[in-house]
């Protein structure tokens, strides 16, 4: 099977993964296409003072990529691999790298054209696609409460036509995009799977923890934002923070929403707020440092950052919202509290800081379990495309 994998630098740390299982079953070519408005992602960075535009062979800009020797091991024995730059603004220059890559694509001749969610730049190239055989990845069916896109909306509604089959990441979100959208053609259940790629991305230091023998670090880590459920975490952090002095919370990540402090946690030395960019070189000291990972969700569908935990075999405290609680029971390590119940989250800090065996056997952390399944289904369902007309 000759396949087209078409991804970008936001889902990067899943798809590579995906990519370096997947090339041992299939012939495939990869292309991932990075907006230059904000082009450094997870695990993706450009190296600064370089000029780019349009479409460039992973072979001509290794010099202009961090962490290169990451990115070789994962696109080793793929048939080919481009990158597509698009600039900033939105205009003419679109419509001339969207007849390029329609122009690479004729060249690469792939059977079936996979993308890993799309963007508005990349929009028009699927629409004028000849090949009918395209797969998409839902990573949302829907948005999150507070973050609705009115756009990104109109965009599905235009392309999802054009789907020949689909793909979600949990059970939960298979239901829901049923539910939302009744597609009429195959929606393949997919998981996520570890980030190991953090692993090999360094170990520098954050400055703002430095963790004592005795103490126990309590994590959230992630973008900024109201589904997050971080009022209701600092709520129950600061009642069970008196009775364990040994104990901190770090709160690491970036973003426009503000929250607010309990009266107890201002100016406390038990609460470390860093309030920046995590540097990807970081992520690794972050997690090694933590004792636990929190997720005090009030809404999701499934997290990449339970994927990154994975990876460190870091345990995990998730609300029982979205597919999070699938991620556990699935061999995750760690703890499920019932949204709805006032104490739960803080009942479940206690539960951790008494008694810190997780509850699931950890399992989770295989490998190549989660990823060769994908495969398997992948492939199966290639197959299934290729031989329907």
């Amino acid at each position: 099977m000759n396949i087209l994998y078409c991804c970008s630098p936001p889902l990067l740390d899943y798809s590579a993964e995906q990519i370096n299982d997947l090339k041992q079953h299939v012939n495939l070519h990869v292309m991932v296409c990075v907006s230059l408005h904000a082009p450094n992602h997870t695990i993706f960075k450009l190296k600064e003072g370089f000029a780019l535009e349009g479409i460039y062979s992973f072979d001509a800009i290794k010099d202009k990529i961090e962490n290169v020797k990451l990115f070789e091991h994962y696109f080793e024995g793929c048939q080919s691999v481009h990158f597509v730059f698009f600039p900033p603004k939105i205009g003419m220059n679109i419509i001339r790298i969207t007849f390029a890559l329609l122009k690479l694509q004729k060249r690469l001749k792939p059977q079936i054209v996979h993308f890993d969610d799309i963007s508005g730049r990349m929009l028009a190239f699927a629409l004028l696609l000849k090949n009918r055989k395209i797969v998409l990845n839902v990573h949302d069916p829907v948005a999150h409460s507070g973050e609705q896109n009115s756009g990104y909306v109109i965009m599905r509604k235009i392309l999802f036509s054009k789907i020949a089959a689909f793909a979600t990441f949990s059970d939960y979100s298979k239901l829901l995009f049923e539910k939302v959208f009744h597609p009429e053609v195959p929606v393949a259940d997919l998981r996520l799977v570890p980030y190991h790629s953090y692993a090999a991305l360094g170990t520098k230091k954050i400055p703002e923890i430095n963790k004592l023998p005795n103490e126990k670090v309590l994590l959230f880590f992630g973008r900024l934002s109201p589904y997050k459920g971080i009022d209701e975490l600092l709520s129950a952090f600061g009642k069970v923070v008196q009775n364990f002095p040994d104990i901190k919370l770090v709160i690491a990540g970036k973003g426009n929403y503000s929250y607010q402090l309990p009266e107890q946690l201002i100016g406390s030395p038990s609460l470390i707020t860093i309030n920046r960019f995590i540097e990807e070189s970081e992520i690794k000291s972050l997690f090694e440092q933590a004792d636990v990972l929190i997720c005090p969700y009030r809404d999701a569908t499934q997290s990449g950052v339970l994927m990154t935990a994975a990876a460190f075999k870091t345990p995990v405290i998730v609300s029982n919202v979205g597919a999070l609680s699938e991620y556990i029971k699935d061999g995750g390590e760690g703890y499920v509290y019932d949204l709805n119940d006032e104490t739960g989250l803080e009942n479940c800090l206690l539960q951790f800081l008494t008694n810190p065996k997780p509850i699931d056997t950890p399992t989770l952390n295989n490998d190549n379990l989660a990823v060769s399944r994908n495969s398997k289904l992948l492939v199966n369902l290639y197959a299934q495309l290729l031989a329907s007309h």
